[in-house]
């Protein structure tokens, strides 16, 4: 008989993945921006700082990658992190076009968030008041 652990919702790592959605993010917009400003001005300290930026949105899209299986919903078992064609709650709401950067802001400004999935509220950190 095999006794499997099921995964619980682990709030540090679900914390530090957050983080590192909107960094990513952050560094999309900043490396495009400097892109085309340093493509257009013709300046390489331009290009140079743009190609770190997106150096570093690599870097941490692999991590993310790697990490983002580790979260599940505690009730859906589902990976809330991740992008995935399944169906959503009709409740679920996009921030931008995207569950998952409505999910990790929620995360980081809030004390809770909701599942995209069942719709099943949870507080990440401290006691419920």
């Amino acid at each position: 008989m095999s006794h499997t652990r099921h995964r619980v919702l682990n709030r540090k790592i679900l914390f530090f993945l957050s983080i590192i959605l909107i960094t990513r993010l952050l560094l999309l917009v900043v490396g495009a921006g400097l892109l085309a400003y340093g493509a257009y001005h013709q300046e390489l300290p331009y290009l140079y700082a743009s190609g770190g930026c997106l150096a570093g949105l690599l870097l941490l899209q692999m991590i993310h990658g790697l990490e983002s299986s580790k979260v599940v919903c505690p009730n859906c078992r589902s990976q809330i992190l991740q992008v995935k064609q399944c169906s959503k709650h009709k409740q679920a709401k996009k921030l931008f076009g995207s569950y998952s950067l409505r999910l990790a802001l929620q995360v980081i400004f809030t004390n809770h968030f909701r599942c995209q999935y069942c719709s099943q509220s949870y507080q990440w950190r401290g006691r419920r008041k």
